[in-house]
């Protein structure tokens, strides 16, 4: 079942007759920009990945992930008023903003507010953060519906819609920083964008992590790979091979 309890119908005012019903969650694509322009995006260019941690994440145990962190639906539709949209094609949507770094506004924005957060909550970095050790820019944010599947009856039943955002964050000093695991993830690796665009394609995850996943145990998919995918694509100028944005499904490891 779908998970019940009223999902969020969140309606931008400044996209009339769009409605999107889920809960809000935010994602983080963290691209490791050091030595090259924040707003250059290439096949190679590393983003920071992890396996979710089966202690930590029952629902989506051993699971390939970009940072993820629920949110209230005010802070999704306050980062869409603030943007510009540049293409909508269900169920993803794409915006721009004028760029913001952590190096020049602080906390009061909310793009910052809600980067740092997932930052300091899933990765451990506060510390480096507070001592100025990462700096990242952001201007470019997308938003991906779908439905993630669990695979047994939880909180949130056996499925729960999803109105997932996703903040591109280029990191342009201190990715080095990022810890090799921390109570999220029980694991933390980077991985050029081509290569997590061929293993969500094909369901093939031996070419991530230096060949260190099982597939037997760990899997992609997800809504938050999807948006994360949906995200490059746009911004590589990758056509999808289906002609539609990526979706959440994705391979499942062996039971």
């Amino acid at each position: 079942m779908v998970a019940g309890g009223g999902p969020l119908r969140l309606r931008p005012p400044s996209l009339p007759g769009t409605e999107w019903t889920g809960s809000p969650v935010l994602a983080l694509a963290i691209i490791d920009s050091t030595g090259r322009p924040p707003a250059e995006t290439r096949p190679d260019s590393p983003i920071l990945l992890g396996i979710r941690c089966p202690q930590a994440n029952a629902t989506h145990p051993n699971v390939v992930s970009v940072p993820t962190q629920r949110v209230p639906g005010a802070f999704l539709l306050e980062t869409v008023a603030a943007c510009t949209l540049v293409r909508a094609s269900d169920p993803a949507w794409f915006f721009s903003f004028p760029e913001v770094t952590n190096t020049r506004e602080n906390g009061h924005h909310p793009v910052i507010f809600l980067i740092e957060s997932v930052l300091s909550r899933k990765l451990g970095v506060a510390r480096a953060l507070e001592r100025g050790e990462i700096e990242f820019t952001a201007g470019f944010f997308s938003l991906t519906t779908g439905i993630a599947h669990y695979g047994d009856e939880g909180p949130y039943g056996t499925a729960e819609r999803m109105v997932m955002g996703n903040l591109w964050v280029a990191v342009t000093r201190g990715f080095d920083l990022f810890p090799e695991r921390t109570e999220s993830f029980s694991r933390v690796f980077a991985a050029g964008l081509e290569a997590l665009d061929h293993a969500k394609a094909t369901g093939d995850i031996t070419g991530l992590a230096g060949g260190g996943l099982d597939p037997a145990v760990h899997s992609i998919g997800g809504v938050c790979i999807a948006s994360t995918i949906n995200a490059l694509r746009f911004r590589l100028g990758w056509p999808d091979p289906s002609g539609q944005p990526a979706s959440a499904a994705g391979s499942r490891p062996a039971r």
